[in-house]
């Protein structure tokens, strides 16, 4: 029997593409914590489309914390509702299909699975896979990882004073340091949008 597996989004200033992007893995999860990060001129409407969204709740916070304040508050949400798992997005990323069971039937197969994490596609930058692959990492991005949340406990959650950068990386090195292990695989994707990223030749 699949145990219960809830999700985190952090929104930031979220435009109405981000609405698309969690309806892609809404369905696959039991429920979502949409964290907004909005300082100021949050779109409402956007927020209002999310929230409608019957398994999703939004929870606004009064400034910008950083990052890894709203994973972590994401992830406590979901500690003290039951969860035993949580799916960790960005706005910018959506899912393929059935993408949170292939990271479930990875990160389940041992309790020493601190986080399984899908492989990271962007159309513009990346080939079509040929090869599938599942592998031990040593760290990866926090988009797409589904995340052990007896681990989380166990090693204690995202550093609040990291903010944005290295928040991912740090928290993998310690999910090692304390004999976790981190997967990823080609399974199933996670389409991401770095910015603006264009596909570029170099020297001709």
């Amino acid at each position: 029997m699949m145990k219960r597996v809830a999700g985190v989004v952090v929104l930031y200033n979220p435009l109405d593409f981000v609405v698309d992007n969690l309806i892609t893995y809404s369905t696959q999860l039991e429920k979502i914590f949409a964290i907004d990060n909005s300082e100021e001129n949050v779109n409402q409407l956007v927020l209002q489309k999310i929230g409608s969204i019957s398994n999703i709740e939004v929870i606004q916070n009064t400034d910008n914390y950083g990052i890894a304040y709203a994973l972590n508050t994401g992830a406590r949400k979901a500690i003290n509702e039951g969860f035993h798992y949580l799916l960790t997005m960005d706005q910018d990323g959506s899912a393929s299909p059935a993408m949170v069971n292939a990271l479930y039937s990875i990160i389940s197969t041992s309790k020493n699975i601190g986080i399984v994490t899908a492989e990271h596609f962007n159309p513009t930058m990346h080939s079509e896979l040929d090869k599938i692959i599942t592998k031990e990492v040593l760290y990866t991005m926090t988009s797409g990882n589904l995340i052990n949340l007896s681990a989380y406990q166990t090693v204690g959650g995202f550093l609040n004073e990291l903010f944005i950068d290295h928040v991912d990386h740090e928290y993998c090195l310690r999910l090692n340091k304390n004999g976790y292990k981190v997967f990823k695989t080609n399974v199933v994707l996670v389409y991401h949008q770095l910015g603006k990223a264009e596909k570029k030749k170099f020297l001709g």
